[in-house]
């Protein structure tokens, strides 16, 4: 079974580290105060041994004359005198036969010697051993300390020195004439062993508790500044920004948290651009999304205006230009017209094309603009408009302008959207001298300039707003409302074309936007409307294609008033066979772009390379597939865009046939 640390111990590094450190700790004391007590215990153990041995050195001497004797009497001093020796619990006295001749304990005492075995049973081996050696044999036990010692009789002593009896001299080796036992208690010993424990144990405390203090200094040192960088790295990683963390040492953390500043720098710096590129990314997505809608609703809305603008110019061929009915179709055509016009501005402002800088107009863009404003507000906004039709031209980019109207009209129409109000417009030329830059705080030459003032009665902006408003990225509005991008593009583009932008606003008084454009010298003449001449007609046999049945039937009949004779097909699978059925009978094919299984230019492709001189006309709505340059590059002779006007469509017609 694999033990599993507990889960502190995984998730905690500092507890990981102090609780090693006080393992080591606690084995280092514990060995050191182990091998202090042993030795002390052992120190006091020898100490004990030499003390039995001595006082049973002594005993040996002074009890000699009464083991020679074997008198009590004589025994019983030296006994009391070593009884009185702290920790002695019992002496004996035996003779050399090991009979026991006297014996006392602490505080008891045998007056009699017993006869019979001796005390413990000495021996044989343990009379061979101390029989054998002059120095005392102890025997140690968990409780006493046995010391044995032999008795000898001194060698080579006189008989002046014998006090009881006359022998002969004896021989210089001395001889046993009796054994004595000292039993020391070890009860003492044993007291200060558990002093020396207590002092051990009170050392290691001490120590665990003075190293545990370092250690959790030392520990929280090195943690704080890595629990701060943890922290710091979870809100990078949550927020995408963090603050610095303080670099305290010039160690490794130290060099860690330099390392985590200069990261997170970096970082910052990345995810400013990548917002700034998702931003561009996001509004090219816009773009590219409102330009597929645009392309679709130009397609669609093309074919609708088709019929009309058709029905209604053969209407109007049939009636006298006095008559009534004559100019309410002409408010039809015109009505028609704006809506043609309408379209264009949907896809001028989704289209994101390359910028083509002209002599422009800007009164003329900025009345498209408004109109196309106009249809998307709501009718709480008023639009006032004070636009100079003489206003020299400027070279710019007409889209740019497109956007730079629409983008200040959506942030009136914000500003105004709850409780309503008036968006004031004004186009005009004003010359600039430097009076006039300096009093404005504009970074302008002086010259003569356009200038487009846009106004509103909303909730307006205060200082701080101010400050920031053409930051790229700052908005006011809600979350999914605003990327914050507008008035930055405006910004962007109204310095590019080498013009200035002004604001003045106050909170609940509206704001004003004024841009200042370098206008032109003086205008090229515009072009005047030409004589118009009877529409031309012919008889040649024309091939139709339209998968748009009411398209089909309005171009058939328009085509049969000039005089021509119309094949209408309503799919490309059918014009197909009937100009493989009669290829040779048809003067020329008109058909549409937009179409299911063959688009007009796939059949244009076929229907050329079966009779390469027949001419052909492509017509559309809305494509991005097909340009005019590249219909022409695959043999299409004329680009017709949708709704096709008749005097259009028969000029066309006669130019190529």
């Amino acid at each position: 079974m694999k033990l599993k640390p507990p889960g502190f111990f995984k998730k905690s590094f500092r507890c990981k580290v102090i609780f090693i450190s006080i393992f080591i700790m606690l084995f280092t004391c514990f060995s050191v105060a182990g091998f202090f007590v042993y030795n002390q215990s052992r120190s006091l153990e020898d100490s004990l041994k030499e003390r039995g041995v001595l006082l049973a050195s002594v005993f040996a001497q002074t009890a000699r004359l009464g083991i020679f004797a074997e008198n009590m009497d004589l025994l019983q001093s030296p006994v009391k005198g070593i009884l009185q020796q702290p920790e002695v619990i019992r002496v004996a006295v035996f003779g050399s036969d090991g009979n026991l001749l006297y014996a006392a304990s602490e505080g008891a005492e045998d007056s009699k010697a017993e006869s019979g075995a001796p005390h413990a049973g000495i021996e044989d081996q343990l009379y061979e051993r101390i029989s054998s050696s002059e120095s005392a044999v102890y025997f140690d036990s968990s409780e006493r300390l046995q010391v044995w010692s032999a008795v000898f009789s001194i060698p080579g002593y006189s008989r002046q020195e014998s006090l009881f009896y006359e022998e002969q001299e004896q021989s210089k080796q001395p001889r046993v004439i009796g054994f004595i036992n000292i039993d020391i208690s070890k009860k003492g010993l044993e007291r200060k062993v558990e002093g020396f424990l207590i002092k051990a144990a009170l050392m290691v405390i001490g120590a665990l508790i003075a190293g545990g203090l370092l250690i959790f200094l030392v520990i929280n040192s090195i943690t704080s500044p890595l629990n701060r960088l943890a922290n710091s790295i979870k809100t990078l990683g949550r927020q995408g920004d963090a603050e610095p963390v303080p670099v305290d040492t010039e160690d490794e953390i130290g060099r860690l948290a330099v390392a985590f500043n200069e990261l997170s720098e970096s970082l910052r710096k990345r995810q400013a651009e990548n917002l700034q590129l998702e931003g561009q990314l996001r509004q090219a997505q816009k773009l590219e999304a409102l330009g597929t809608l645009a392309g679709g609703i130009a397609h669609d809305f093309n074919n609708v205006l088709s019929p009309i603008f058709g029905y209604t110019e053969m209407s109007m061929d049939e009636l006298s230009e006095n008559d009534q009915l004559y100019h309410n179709l002409q408010q039809v055509l015109l009505a028609a017209g704006r809506a043609k016009e309408l379209v264009k501005q949907i896809l001028a402002f989704s289209r994101q094309s390359k910028k083509r800088k002209t002599p422009l107009q800007v009164q003329i863009v900025l009345k498209e603009a408004l109109k196309l404003l106009r249809a998307s507000l709501p009718s709480t906004i008023a639009i006032n408009e004070q636009i100079d039709s003489n206003c020299n031209s400027v070279i710019a980019d007409p889209t740019d302008i497109h956007r730079i109207v629409m983008n200040l009209g959506t942030n009136a129409y914000h500003a105004m959207r709850e409780q309503g109000g008036e968006l004031n417009v004004v186009l005009e030329e004003k010359k600039l001298n430097k009076e006039d830059i300096r009093g404005m705080s504009l970074d302008l030459s002086p010259d003569r300039y356009v200038r487009l003032s846009v106004g509103d009665t909303g909730q307006g902006m205060d200082k701080k707003t101010l400050q920031r408003i053409f930051d790229p990225y700052f908005t006011t509005k809600t979350a999914g409302e605003g990327t914050g991008m507008g008035l930055s593009m405006v910004h962007g583009i109204v310095k590019g074309y080498s013009g200035d932008i002004r604001v003045k606003s106050e909170p609940e008084k509206g704001s004003l936007f004024e841009i200042y454009l370098p206008c032109l010298e003086s205008d090229a003449p515009g072009n005047g409307a030409g004589a118009e001449w009877p529409v031309p007609g012919g008889t040649e046999h024309v091939l139709l294609v339209d998968d748009e049945f009411q398209v089909a039937c309005m171009l058939k009949q328009m085509l049969e008033q000039m005089g021509y004779r119309v094949t209408m097909c309503t799919s490309s699978a059918d014009a197909l066979a009937a100009f493989e059925a009669h290829p040779e009978s048809f003067d020329l094919i008109i058909t549409d772009q937009t179409m299911p299984n063959m688009t007009g230019d796939e059949l244009a492709r076929e229907l050329i390379s079966r009779r390469k001189d027949i001419p052909v006309i492509l017509c559309t709505g809305f494509s991005e597939k097909i340009t005019e340059q590249e219909a022409r590059s695959k043999g299409i002779r004329a680009f017709l865009m949708k709704p096709v006007v008749k005097r259009k469509l028969a000029v066309t017609i006669r130019d190529i046939l």
